[in-house]
């Protein structure tokens, strides 16, 4: 699986960078940079060598490419699998939009600005950072990380790992088994803020994960919530989860609150099987 993750806003479809110069060539690493030395491509991998005699290593297979401007990091991909001399050139292309298609993940406009990041036909593992993002995985068994803003998720078909982090978030799964992966009770917010997850199915196996929040902070430890369907919270609600009129509902204190809601929309009961608690 290849993993993309960037940390500035740019249009991959369209980042070129002419008069690239190489150095530091050997068989496992490539680095390339630009005249005045501002853009820095590293390119690692195997097999890398100079068949054409001109001073540039031109075959090889590519694992990882980091592109550096301003000595920040601007966009790394890792896991890659991916021919050298179709990509790789001194006179224009470090890494062209190609290389997204044949790494696994078509065009995106990346990254840490409200973004749109599109994925492929394979498993792909896509994270829009800062910023409002519409980030969709296509087919394949992928991964999506809204991380903060508004984020729109959608896992399309394929067994999808759907993470939208803090922000009111609206996430689908699409065809296949999906989790729905919370974190900290700042995931979702109650009311209007709460998080929208669209087509949760129990049928497809569609999973809410619930175990990486602390269900009682007070004590020593990760405690895991216990499922009460709709009854609703009495006593020391610490630890209890419910589900009632289409929201699931998260306590981690005493009173009888939530802390945290989960709007599902057209989902009219919750077993504790559709749970990870």
């Amino acid at each position: 699986m290849a993993t993309f993750t960037a940390n500035k806003a740019f249009n991959y479809a369209t980042l070129t960078f002419p008069d690239l110069k190489p150095f530091g060539l050997t068989s496992t690493t490539m680095n390339y940079k630009s005249p005045d030395g501002g853009f820095i491509a590293k390119i690692t991998g195997s097999g890398f060598r100079d068949v054409n005699g001109d001073g540039d290593y031109d075959y090889g297979t590519m694992a990882s490419v980091t592109l550096i401007t301003g000595g920040s990091t601007l966009l790394s991909a890792t896991g890659l699998s991916k021919p050298v001399e179709q990509d790789v050139s001194v006179t224009g292309y470090v890494v062209d939009g190609k290389i997204l298609t044949g790494a696994l993940a078509e065009q995106a406009v990346w990254l840490s600005g409200h973004d749109i990041v599109n994925g492929s036909n394979a498993s792909d593992r896509l994270s829009g950072f800062a910023g409002n993002d519409k980030i969709s995985g296509l087919v394949g068994n992928d991964v999506l990380e809204g991380w903060s803003g508004l984020d729109t998720l959608n896992g399309g078909s394929g067994n999808d790992l759907i993470v939208g982090g803090i922000g009111k978030d609206t996430l689908t799964g699409g065809i296949g088994a999906d989790r729905f992966d919370f974190n900290t009770i700042s995931e979702s917010g109650l009311g209007s803020l709460a998080d929208i997850i669209t087509d949760f199915k129990h049928a497809e196996a569609d999973k809410i994960d619930l175990a990486g929040i602390d269900a009682n902070p007070y004590l020593a430890g990760d405690q895991a919530f216990r499922y009460i369907g709709t009854s609703a919270f009495s006593g020391n609600a610490t630890g209890m989860v419910r589900f009632s009129a289409g929201k699931l509902q998260l306590s981690t204190d005493t009173d009888t609150a939530p802390e945290l809601e989960i709007q599902l929309t057209g989902v009219s009961s919750l077993s504790v099987g559709d749970l990870i608690l």
